[in-house]
């Protein structure tokens, strides 16, 4: 009986509640898709204040586009994740927006990905393998975007 007792006594001791493991493991991926999206958020972190091109703010606000933030932080429609643990951003531009994101696949596994959600039509999903490919379609998209 006192063995019984004792591995009921560890199985709460360890915390074995099936909520509890799940907020944890949560958590846990959390922080690690907020790790992967670091040199995303970096290298926004670099350019934020960089302007963006007059004509592609006409075509996102065609009536107030001079009234507008004409910088990149103005094109964020907002950040992914809570802070401090951020996974994406999602930007405006025309006729829809462009989000760069890292999610959870299979297994656990990260994904590296950026969707085009058009105001018609469906969202155009694209995955990358790993970061590097990941980052030269964001530094794609901003030479679109920016006056450099």
């Amino acid at each position: 009986m006192n063995a019984t007792l004792s591995k009921i006594r560890a199985k709460l001791n360890t915390g074995n509640d099936p909520q509890t493991a799940e907020q944890q493991l949560r958590r846990a991926l959390d922080l690690k898709r907020a790790q992967a999206a670091l040199p995303l958020l970096a290298a926004f972190e670099e350019i934020k204040d960089q302007p963006v091109k007059v004509e592609l703010l006409k075509q996102i606000w065609p009536t107030d586009f001079d009234r507008r933030n004409d910088r990149l932080l103005g094109l964020v429609q907002q950040f992914l994740g809570t802070a401090p643990h951020y996974y994406g951003i999602k930007f405006h531009i025309p006729n829809g927006s462009r989000v760069f994101s890292i999610e959870v696949g299979a297994e656990e596994t990260l994904l590296y990905t950026s969707t085009r959600d058009g105001h018609s039509g469906r969202p155009q999903y694209v995955t990358f393998r790993d970061a590097d490919q990941w980052m030269e379609f964001f530094y794609k998209t901003m030479a679109y975007i920016l006056e450099v």
